[in-house]
């Protein structure tokens, strides 16, 4: 059982429902061609093949904006998870607890295990999944051409 309040659960529930319900009715005026992320901010990005970012490079690069901006440093990872563990250690206070203390400041305890799985690697988090449960955000995709 989710350890999220029954009424948390219900408030989610609706707020995906009008979510999805949103971004069919956007399908189906934009007539999309592809595949997108349709985001809790409204935004549509593109994760269509030769776009800038796949659905799980969107998301890695909300995750890294997160971890740096909890951090207090600037955001020059793009998606390159990899080069952010590289530099962890000349970013001070990149301990663990530190940032799973100050990521808990905005975020759910079950959000940031996710997070911290993912840029610490080797993780079997997915990415795409994290999106879906924590952030609301929607994949929509439309025949492509």
């Amino acid at each position: 059982m989710s350890s999220r309040p029954l009424k948390n659960r219900v408030v989610i529930g609706v707020r995906l429902i009008t979510l999805i319900e949103t971004a069919l009715s956007l399908r189906k005026v934009l007539q999309i061609q592809g595949e997108y992320w349709y985001t809790s901010d409204r935004e549509l990005l593109d994760a269509t093949d030769g776009g800038e970012y796949d659905h799980e490079g969107h998301v890695m690069s909300r995750v890294l904006s997160i971890v740096t901006d909890a951090l207090g440093v600037e955001n020059k990872y793009d998606i390159d998870v990899a080069w952010f563990r590289t530099d962890m250690g000349d970013l001070g206070g990149a301990e663990p607890d530190k940032l799973a203390l100050e990521l808990q400041r905005h975020h759910s305890e079950d959000e940031v295990q996710c997070i911290l799985s993912l840029i610490s690697g080797g993780s079997n988090v997915d990415a795409r999944q994290l999106a879906i449960d924590y952030w609301g955000w929607v994949r929509i995709s439309g025949p492509i051409s």
